[in-house]
């Protein structure tokens, strides 16, 4: 991932999987990436937790922290 510049809009732009954002600065477009990575890591290392819990045959368990249970608290 990257950011991107258009001459044409004048503003910077990056692609986050379900389209594209549009941004006034580099800065804040560099941020909106940064954020997005951080997402894409922890929704894998949750979902490699969860197969883990769910191969010791602690499925609810791993249905749980899926459906991100420890968030409501």
């Amino acid at each position: 991932m990257t950011v991107h510049f258009s001459e044409l809009e004048d503003k910077f732009w990056i692609r986050d999987g379900e389209g594209v954002l549009w941004f006034e600065s580099s800065l804040d477009a560099k941020d909106a990436l940064n954020q997005i990575k951080v997402r894409d890591v922890v929704n894998s290392e949750v979902e490699q937790i969860a197969a883990y819990f769910r191969k010791a045959g602690l499925t609810q368990i791993a249905a749980s922290i899926e459906a991100r249970d420890y968030k409501k608290g």
